[in-house]
């Protein structure tokens, strides 16, 4: 009798053990999908054209300023390679321009774009091609979401068009993933002033 006793209150406390295992799992999947949600949120609603690969270099993200600059919509785009719909050349040679996506995926490390480039949009036309930010890669991404959001909403009370506070929430986001926290230093903020004061132009 005592062994059937202790072998029941053995399966209850591993019961338990299940059911806490299991409501911990539930809550990091609740977690996860939350920040999966606001990722997208972000990522689509960056000024900066941003194109997402799967390590195959097949297209798994696109957001409207990408959407906008290439042509492609993201259902058209999802799954193709990178090179149909990002199609870059050299504006010297003429010729296709090198492969960074490819490049960036052997390498594992950012690759930025070299020289004068274009891009040949969906429909034909040739648009220049400026990469965000000076080429520095992330150093820390905590508070780059704020500081997007700070940037955007100065521009939007100041009364600058949505673009341009697109723009300056792209720069001020950009700025502080180069440093690790979430304040940027005095050198970044002049270069957020400089691209400013240049636009206003």
């Amino acid at each position: 009798m005592i062994s059937d006793l202790t072998e029941l209150e053995a399966s209850a406390n591993s019961i338990k053990v299940l059911r806490e295992h299991q409501q911990a799992l539930e809550a990091s999947q609740a977690e996860l999908r939350k920040q999966k949600e606001w990722l997208q949120v972000t990522m689509r609603s960056i000024g900066d054209a941003v194109i997402a690969t799967d390590d195959e270099g097949r297209i798994s993200f696109l957001n409207p300023a990408a959407t906008a600059l290439t042509g492609w919509t993201e259902q058209e785009a999802l799954g193709r390679p990178v090179r149909d719909v990002f199609h870059i050349i050299d504006d010297t040679t003429r010729r296709p321009g090198e492969d960074v996506v490819a490049r960036a995926l052997s390498e594992g490390k950012t690759v930025g774009l070299t020289g004068a480039t274009s891009l040949i949009v969906r429909d034909g036309r040739i648009v220049v091609v400026a990469p965000a930010g000076d080429g520095r890669p992330a150093v820390d991404t905590t508070g780059a979401g704020d500081l997007w959001a700070s940037g955007f909403l100065y521009g939007l009370v100041e009364g600058y068009p949505l673009e341009k506070c697109g723009e300056l929430g792209s720069a001020c986001g950009y700025e502080v993933c180069q440093v690790v926290g979430a304040s940027i230093p005095d050198d970044g903020w002049q270069r957020i002033r400089n691209s400013l004061e240049k636009s206003e132009k």
